[in-house]
């Protein structure tokens, strides 16, 4: 903080956050698993802007606001159809995760299924 020239966390630093995933090609099938993930931020490594927005957070055990860590399993797989459509089906969230990405104050959807069709021409 400038004004109390003692140091803060920063306001808009995020958490840990990241995926991981593999993607896989079998002839004209795609398949893919991916994982994403956000680590937690306790009230005392929030910056005293952000410990102010009570709305937006979850509470801790003492009433403070804070960031939960999340994370997300998802699976997805394509096929060609011929050689102009490819279909492609998936879930996103299988564990069904209720969570809230940092900073936003929105939850996220929950477990959600995934099914297109894409023409090509």
């Amino acid at each position: 903080d400038d004004l109390k020239n003692v140091q803060v966390p920063l306001r808009h630093a995020p958490p840990f956050y990241g995926s991981t995933g593999i993607k896989l090609q079998l002839k004209r099938i795609y398949v893919e698993i991916a994982g994403y993930y956000n680590s937690k931020i306790v009230n005392e490594d929030l910056a005293p802007f952000e410990q102010a927005k009570t709305d937006i957070y979850a509470v801790d055990t003492n009433g403070k606001p804070w960031s939960p860590g999340w994370y997300t399993l998802n699976f997805k797989a394509s096929s060609e159809i011929g050689k102009n459509l490819l279909f492609t089906t998936g879930i996103e969230n299988i564990t069904n995760m209720r969570y809230r990405p940092y900073s936003s104050g929105i939850a996220a959807a929950g477990r959600n299924l995934i099914v297109s069709i894409r023409a090509y021409w």
